[in-house]
């Protein structure tokens, strides 16, 4: 926890004897930050890569297809 305090990913009120922390990201952001190093280090920097990976490996549900139709195409 001070560690991700020191990060400021997360805020800490000490004003009382038992300290209280809470988020100062979105998870979006963190889930955006991931992924894209992700991206880079295990994908060579190709998402194409990463999305051919995953639909290879993961299935999908019909909506989920439908989803990614409409998002693609």
């Amino acid at each position: 926890m001070q560690m991700m305090h020191h990060k400021e990913l997360i805020d800490r009120d000490d004003s009382t004897k038992r300290h209280i922390y809470s988020t100062t990201v979105s998870q979006e952001m963190i889930q955006d930050q991931l992924v894209q190093r992700m991206i880079k280090n295990v994908f060579g920097g190709s998402s194409s890569m990463l999305m051919k990976h995953l639909l290879d490996h993961q299935s999908a549900n019909e909506v989920e297809l439908q989803d990614m139709k409409k998002y693609f195409g």
